[in-house]
């Protein structure tokens, strides 16, 4: 998709053009909202560790972490500067840029789900933050603690991400298939319908 954006950020600007890129975005709305949740997905799947990890040298993941969803509670890498200063941090909008950019890129992942996720924070102490959907906390020795509240809310973007690349039952195979239902039902509980924001209007 950015390859085809790319392109069309050459052709000559007229109502023509417009037209067909707006035709061409329309058309493409679902797979656009789907690569922005499974780009988030990524990063945080991308801190995992296996029983292989320790063959790499200097992999940074950890256990809490799987590569194949997102757990209640993940672990993320995030080096800080030493300038920061976290007796100062008494709202969200002060916390380490490269920190709210991970919590907001989550929020907005799970917005395009949800679009009542709010991304307001309440300070519980200088290092930890809190709204109805996610806690976190950063430590110093580089990381943050991410928990997840909405166990549903992110059962459905595990489903979504899963479903992305093929490692979940097909809605038709769930249908016909009582064993594909079950398994689906047993991994992700009642997730009722699922849809991102723009698919629901």
């Amino acid at each position: 998709m950015s390859r085809k954006l790319e392109s069309a950020s050459e052709l000559e600007i007229n109502l023509t053009n417009i037209r067909m890129l707006l035709i061409a975005l329309g058309a493409n709305q679902r797979d656009i909202l789907i690569e922005s949740v499974v780009s988030i997905f990524q990063k945080i799947t991308d801190c995992h560790m296996t029983s292989y990890s320790s063959n790499v040298h200097y992999y940074n993941g950890w256990k809490t972490n799987s590569s194949y969803k997102i757990n209640n509670k993940i672990i993320i890498p995030i080096k800080y500067s030493p300038f920061d200063r976290w007796d100062f941090n008494v709202d969200y909008e002060r916390v380490n840029w490269d920190v709210r950019r991970w919590i907001d890129d989550i929020i907005k992942a799970l917005q395009l789900i949800d679009p009542t996720v709010s991304n307001q924070f309440n300070s519980l102490s200088c290092q930890e933050f809190e709204n109805d959907t996610l806690r976190f906390k950063m430590f110093g020795k580089g990381t943050v603690h991410v928990w997840f509240k909405n166990p549903k809310l992110l059962a459905q973007l595990n489903y979504i991400c899963g479903s992305h690349f093929g490692w979940i039952p097909s809605e038709g195979e769930q249908k016909h298939n009582p064993e594909a239902r079950e398994w689906v039902a047993r991994e992700f509980g009642d997730i009722g319908e699922v849809k991102l924001l723009q698919e629901a209007v």
